[in-house]
């Protein structure tokens, strides 16, 4: 790394102090956001990290080892024995909220006790230049800020309100504890005068009851206060603040903005808000509630984009999200997710019976559901066929992951799918299988598929998230919850051993051009300099990977063309199957 001519400045030669911001995922749960995290953590040393883990419920103990560059892990647990007010409502719903609270979290954590820190005494001065720093409302109690805040959730452009309101509630929370005060008659009052002031205005609750029940208020009350909890700890006292999404991650980086001043990145992986609205189905949540929860988490969301000094969505299609739920452009700084190439080298030899594999995290999101489906039409082409699926399911998600099993029974699949669990190493994995399969409704910018196209594999993907920009031809992309059309992608490379070799070699050259991990730690390194306001001791990075890349996909097309011309064997799924050329010239142009 080159240093500029005058030298690094101390700040730069001790390294920042970081507060990672998590939710559900690091370090308590395996899954793609906690491998980036912990791949960031080790790669920007000297840089220093507090890890602030928002998880469920106190108890469990971190799987993934801390680098010696963690200097401690602090757990935000939402659900605790609150203690009540003389004029707290109680809950009969409090056992089941807790459940469906649970369920929200991407992968729930469950965590040691909470460790406060010890918050400085002296507050900077207030930035009247900067439009997000809103002027403080004069004392009251926390009863009329909350109300404040539930009242905006009924105006679809109550940001603004919902943020002044978040920011009230904290600095309340900072000189006297809460107890049970948000939890009282007045807060159900409002809640219930703002549910039924809600109009159906989406696809998702077109035609649905307008009926607010007071144990629908009652349990929006118990998620939202408990949601809110990581905001009413003392901030982090560091550098900088990076939530790892948005949503409640960003709770404690407010607080510390609020505070200090702080400098607030949030990356985004998947898109939390839309993630939520897919959580939210109407067979858990009634339309009342399912109406002012999305209302809040839209809103929280909206708050990020205002405070955040730079979001940096992993892929170019999220960039679309952000700047359509309020963040402005010039905020967003766009960083791919990378891999250590080193570490997934190719495979001189395949499974002797044709093998799928599967890796992830049992979930819906990554919809199991249309693997089995996919994998029960290829059997019944290719009844010697095997399907294996590594990974494992949350406690909350033991239920799913029931569901998938009762279906592959249900199939009448047999051993021919397994359900293997946990994989020591994700590159035995890959290389258990002839094709890599990613059948997921919400991504961001997979690791599975990236790892997978680093290790030399063929792969077929849904086209969600940044699937495509990973892809970019190398790999065969179908339509989410499509089967029939992955069935298909997985016949015909099954079939030809010759084309799974020219795939596989072009997604490893895309991946050690385009996204490596020494290239993603020097985009991470240079913002934290941009908005903590240090000197950039990095180059410039120069990125070439579009200088041969047209050349080479044409290069792969025709010999493509050259090796499979005439027609292909008719598929036994309802059509006939599509030839290589036209799945690659339907790649480049664009057409699912």
């Amino acid at each position: 790394m080159t240093i500029d001519e005058d030298g690094p400045t101390d700040q730069e030669q001790q390294g920042l102090h970081i507060a990672l911001l998590c939710e559900g995922t690091y370090p308590f749960h395996p899954g793609g956001v906690s491998v980036w995290c912990d791949q960031l953590v080790r790669g920007m040393a000297p840089h220093r990290y507090t890890v602030y883990a928002i998880v469920a419920t106190s108890g469990a103990k971190p799987i993934w080892e801390l680098p010696e560059n963690v200097d401690g892990l602090h757990s935000l647990c939402l659900w605790g024995d609150a203690p009540r007010s003389s004029g707290s409502v109680g809950h009969p719903v409090r056992a089941l909220s807790k459940e469906l609270l649970s369920s929200l979290l991407n992968s729930v954590d469950r965590s040691g006790s909470l460790t406060r820190l010890r918050r400085r005494t002296h507050q900077p001065p207030v930035r009247r230049d900067d439009p997000t720093t809103l002027a403080m409302s004069s004392p009251s109690e926390p009863q009329a800020a909350f109300t404040r805040l539930i009242s905006s959730l009924a105006d679809p452009s109550g940001g603004s309100d919902f943020l002044e309101a978040l920011h009230d509630l904290f600095d309340l929370s900072q000189r006297q504890p809460f107890g049970g005060a948000l939890r009282s008659s007045a807060s159900l009052d409002s809640l219930l005068a703002a549910m039924k002031a809600m109009p159906a205005r989406d696809r998702f609750h077109e035609g649905s009851s307008s009926v607010v029940s007071v144990a629908d208020a009652c349990l929006v009350l118990d998620l939202i206060e408990c949601q809110l909890s990581p905001l009413f700890e003392p901030p982090p006292q560091v550098d900088l603040c990076h939530a790892t999404s948005n949503g409640l991650a960003i709770l404690p980086g407010l607080g510390a903005y609020w505070t200090y001043g702080t400098p607030l990145v949030v990356s985004e992986h998947g898109i939390y808000l839309r993630e939520r609205y897919l959580s939210f189905d109407a067979k858990t949540y009634t339309s009342a509630v399912r109406r002012i929860m999305l209302s809040f988490f839209k809103h929280l969301t909206w708050c990020g984009y205002q405070v955040a000094s730079a979001m940096a969505p992993g892929s170019q299609y999220n960039c679309q999200w952000l700047e359509a739920n309020g963040c402005d452009p010039a905020r967003i700084r766009p960083i791919y997710n990378g891999v250590d190439a080193a570490n997934f080298i190719r495979s001189t030899s395949e499974p002797e019976e044709p093998t799928l594999v599967w890796l992830g995290r049992i979930d819906p999101l990554k919809d199991v559901e249309t693997l089995l489906h996919t994998f029960d039409r290829v059997r019944r082409v290719m009844p010697n066929a095997r399907l294996r699926i590594f990974g494992t399911a949350s406690k909350e998600n033991q239920g799913y992951l029931q569901l998938c099993e009762n279906l592959a029974i249900n199939l009448g699949l047999g051993d021919s799918a397994t359900f293997e669990g946990h994989v020591e190493s994700v590159l035995d994995a890959y290389h258990a299988g002839h094709v890599v399969l990613l059948t997921s409704i919400s991504e961001g910018f997979p690791y599975t598929l990236i790892e997978a196209m680093a290790a030399g594999k063929p792969t077929i993907a849904t086209d969600v998230g940044g699937v495509r920009e990973a892809t970019g031809g190398a790999g065969i992309i179908v339509p989410p919850q499509n089967p029939d059309q992955m069935a298909e992608a997985c016949l015909i490379l099954l079939r030809d051993a010759s084309l799974r070799e020219l795939v596989g070699r072009a997604a490893r050259e895309r991946i050690l051009s385009r996204f490596t991990l020494e290239q993603s730690l020097v985009l991470f390194g240079d913002l934290y300099r941009e908005v903590t306001g240090g000197l950039s001791s990095a180059p410039v990075l120069e990125r070439h990977q579009n200088r041969n890349e047209e050349q080479l996909l044409e290069q792969f097309v025709e010999q493509l063309v050259e090796q499979f011309v005439g027609p292909m064997l008719e598929s036994e799924i309802d059509h006939d199957l599509p030839s290589p050329r036209e799945f690659y010239d339907r790649e480049r142009n664009g057409v699912s």
